[in-house]
């Protein structure tokens, strides 16, 4: 199996060089539990990953705050070359990545070799499956009816009840402490940061400052040295003064050597404090302030309404419609939306499989249309008096700015349902295969979801569904506004379970966890809405990677 060395050249670990091998993954911050653990400023915790791609090795960051850059490139996702220099954050470590190990240089003579690291866990994604591309209008599968929830349901649904003036109220005045606490969290971070630099700047000046100390201290040496052995009186005399001199310059030098290290011993119990100010001001602001109605106000504008637009013309010429609705949410800076395939793809999949086979529907293979609007837009619009869906407020592959990406491979299963079909082909109900990633196009501002990880969730932890339950039904407005929901989390096995209520219309939005990043994609519902099913985030990011599970 492929490995290699990280020589470090600079930071904490400065000439240790680390070997990984029988690795596919490596990943790098300050969390205890990744392979390569850095507990210094500007670094993450959960940093960036090192992951093996066929026999390339890659280096993707993980969203974090300060970047990852290779050859002082900030790189997001980028391969690996023998000899290319990595930086964890602005000024964080700095190492050599080599594909054999480096030789050691006469000038540092041997150095530490750190030990190599635990066996990874996790199992590497192989490169990207082919992805079978159905042919609209072949007999395919959805779920069962008592399991899928993407098409429209009765309009009958009751309205949320009306937020009483104490409530309204209640929300005013934690808006305004959420407002007063990140004015206080920004400042103290900005204060951080100067006398950050500030202090690094002390420190350089007090490293040239003891060079010239010992390089003086030579040249006294020197000059006392040929005061002795000059033996002319006027040759001593004149060492002797010009060594007074330099005696004199030494002092004065180590005094103000002595104050600049006082300065910076000072600095430094400053920047201790502001930390402590710092971790606490998070810790209030992530106990007091990880409401869900803040965490929901913060992902909202990354979820989207889809609409899938598909006809189909029976036997008698009557024209009927295939489509529906369904959530995403944006996952990447470039406009990848994750959702559910049954939402985008739904002749695949049990319900509108048998229903095409039964009434012998021919679809309209031209009627195919994808359309998706952030949470806030409004997705109607009157033409002829007649209310229509208004692809122009958003992205659509009618106007060439959204795109069907890839979706997870298929994967078959037959089943006869009985006279007059005999037997269809349907997509199969358990793996993890129920997954689209969209391509918003020239899509502008796109603040993506921070992806966490479902293995940070247990049982009976608190999480939050985001979503269009019911699709337009409930949307009196003609504006996409999302409809949240909390539970709990009831088993993790496959799938994520939780009792978050979650009905058609739900399929594809995110899980969110109370740091607000998504550990899961809602999929399935079962018989009803108090038990539903997620599948992993981590699926989906690899999706979007072009990896597969």
């Amino acid at each position: 199996m492929p490995e290699f060395w990280l020589d470090h050249l600079k930071g904490a670990r400065a000439g240790v060089v680390d070997h990984f091998e029988q690795l596919e993954v490596v990943r790098v911050g300050r969390n205890d539990e990744g392979e390569l653990i850095f507990d210094e400023a500007g670094v993450s915790w959960e940093h960036a990953e090192i992951r093996l791609r066929g026999d390339e090795f890659w280096v993707i960051d993980q969203g974090s705050t300060n970047g990852t850059y290779v050859n002082d490139e900030r790189a997001h996702n980028a391969r690996l070359k023998d000899g290319d220099v990595l930086r964890f954050g602005k000024k964080g470590p700095v190492m050599r990545f080599k594909l054999n190990e480096p030789k050691i240089s006469e000038s540092s003579g041997e150095r530490p070799k750190a030990p190599p690291p635990k066996p990874g866990k996790r199992k590497r994604a192989p490169s990207e499956p082919e992805i079978a591309i159905a042919v609209l209008g072949e007999r395919e599968r959805e779920h069962d009816p008592s399991r899928r929830h993407s098409d429209l349901p009765p309009a009958a649904v009751p309205r949320p009840p009306t937020a009483s003036p104490l409530n309204t109220a209640i929300t005013v005045l934690l808006g305004a402490l959420v407002l007063v606490s990140l004015f206080l969290l920004g400042f103290l971070y900005l204060d951080y940061t100067q006398l950050e630099d500030e202090l690094e700047q002390a420190r350089a000046r007090a490293t040239e400052a003891t060079k010239q100390v010992t390089s003086l201290k030579l040249q006294v040496e020197q000059i006392g040295e040929r005061a002795r052995t000059e033996g002319r009186a006027e040759g001593r005399d004149s060492a002797e003064q010009e060594l007074k001199g330099a005696k004199a310059k030494v002092r004065r030098l180590e005094q103000e050597l002595e104050r600049k290290k006082q300065r910076l011993s000072e600095g430094e119990k400053r920047l201790a404090q502001l930390e402590t100010q710092l971790r606490s001001a998070r810790q209030d602001r992530s106990q007091g302030d990880s409401t869900w109605q803040q965490i929901e106000r913060t992902v909202s504008p990354s979820v989207l309404l889809i609409a899938v637009e598909l006809t189909g013309k029976k036997p008698d010429g009557s024209v009927v419609n295939l489509g529906g609705f369904g959530t995403g949410f944006f996952a990447s800076s470039q406009g990848d939306i994750v959702t559910n395939k049954h939402v985008v793809e739904p002749w695949k999949f049990r319900k509108l499989a048998l229903r095409i086979a039964k009434e012998k529907i021919q679809v309209d293979h031209e009627s195919y249309k994808i359309h998706a609007w952030r949470g806030g837009t409004r997705f109607l619009h009157k033409v002829g008096g007649k209310v229509k869906l208004d692809p122009k407020s958003g992205y659509s592959t009618t106007t060439g700015t959204l795109e069907l990406l890839r979706t997870a491979p298929d994967e078959w299963t037959d089943v006869q349902p009985g006279q007059p079909v005999k037997a269809i082909r349907i997509h199969a109900a358990h793996g993890n295969g129920d997954l689209a990633i969209l391509r918003a196009r020239n899509a502008s501002r796109v603040v993506p979801l921070v992806a966490g990880r479902s293995s940070t969730v247990n049982r009976l932890d608190e999480v939050l569904v985001v979503g269009f339950p019911a699709g337009p039904a409930v949307l009196e407005a003609g504006v996409a506004e999302t409809s949240p929901a909390t539970g709990q989390v009831r088993k993790i096995e496959r799938t994520i379970q939780v009792s978050a209520p979650m009905i058609p219309g739900n399929s594809g939005g995110p899980l969110i966890d109370k740091r607000g990043r998504v550990i899961g994609v809602c999929t399935m519902i079962h018989q009803d809405a108090t038990l539903g099913s997620c599948l992993k985030i981590e699926h989906a990011m690899r999706l979007i990677h072009g990896g597969s599970w």
